[in-house]
C-alpha cells in the first residue's frame, strides 16, 4: 500500500499541489540556514542545506502518507458504521 500512496503523493507534487507547503518549508529552511551560511565554508553549508532540504522532503511525504492513510480508515470506519445503523 505504501507504494501506492508514495506514487499518489509524487503526482500531487508533479501538478504542484504542495506549492504553498513548499513555500512555507524553504522560507523556514532559509531562516533557520541563514546563520550557517555566513560562519560556514561554501561546501560545508552546501552539505548542511541538502540536508535539511531532504529532512523537509521526508518529513512533507510521511506526513501525505499519514494523513491519506487516517482519511482511508475514516472512510472505512464511516461506510462500516452506515451498514450497522
Amino acid at each position: 500500500m505504501s507504494g501506492i500512496i508514495r506514487q499518489l503523493f509524487e503526482l500531487a507534487e508533479a501538478e504542484g499541489t504542495f506549492d504553498t507547503a513548499d513555500a512555507m518549508l524553504n522560507n523556514e529552511c532559509e531562516k533557520r540556514l541563514q546563520a550557517y551560511k555566513e560562519c560556514l565554508q561554501g561546501t560545508d553549508y552546501e552539505q548542511i542545506r541538502d540536508i535539511v532540504y531532504s529532512i523537509s522532503y521526508l518529513s512533507k511525504q510521511s506526513a501525505f502518507e499519514a494523513g491519506f492513510q487516517t482519511a482511508v480508515k475514516l472512510i472505512m470506519e464511516c461506510m462500516s458504521h452506515d451498514r450497522t445503523t
